[in-house]
């Protein structure tokens, strides 16, 4: 009974400290309230990310800002963009300049406007207006990707580097809650972990009624 569970408790613990690397996406640009690390409205702009092979090969990026009364709700900026590109160009919609926007890591094949799954939720960061020059990262220079269509070459790249949602205002039913967005990639690991701790209590429990 005691290798059985020494061997449970192994088990367990071991799975547990693989939660923190289920989606292990950070962005790497724009990052934070930075005077050279922005985006500018109406334009394109690089994004650029780090990964590992345990992250979803595809993903969609859709824009938030906590502050609802500048973007109530969220914009689908870039769809289907691949992993492992770890760049790419995207053009925001022509949002109120200012500070809080993030952007959230989606699901491309089950997206919702409503109730987007977050793979992963960015730090916030500001854009500028429009007159602004557009920053790049410095460490080396960035090429732009394309997402996954069939339809033409200039629909794709509408789909890949457009607001989806361009020149709409979401409605009250539309509005995601920006907390919720934020907090989706959280909740997803603390919703694991609970899973996995709680036979553990269950095992150690056992033994001590032994």
């Amino acid at each position: 009974m005691t290798n059985l569970f020494s061997l449970t408790l192994a088990t367990i613990l071991s799975a547990f400290l693989l939660i923190n690397f289920t989606h292990a996406f950070e962005i790497t640009f724009p990052v934070g309230p930075s005077s050279s690390s922005y985006w500018v409205a109406c334009k394109e702009n690089i994004l650029q990310w780090t990964y590992n092979e345990t992250d979803p090969k595809i993903f969609s990026v859709a824009l938030f800002n906590v502050d609802t009364k500048k973007l109530n709700g969220n914009y689908q900026i870039a769809n289907s963009l691949q992993t492992v590109a770890g760049t790419a160009k995207v053009r925001p919609n022509c949002v109120e300049a200012g500070d809080g926007y993030f952007v959230g890591f989606v699901n491309s094949s089950q997206y919702a406007l409503n109730h987007p799954e977050i793979y992963y939720s960015s730090p916030t960061f500001s854009i500028q207006p429009n007159t602004s020059q557009v920053q790049s990262p410095t460490s080396s220079s960035q090429s732009s990707i394309t997402g996954s269509s069939s339809s033409s070459s200039n629909d794709t790249q509408s789909n890949a580097f457009g607001p989806a949602n361009a020149g709409q205002t979401p409605t009250t039913d539309q509005a995601k809650t920006v907390k919720g967005a934020k907090d989706g990639a959280a909740q997803v690991k603390v919703v694991t972990a609970i899973a996995l701790i709680a036979p553990l209590f269950a095992c150690v429990s056992l033994y001590l009624s032994i």
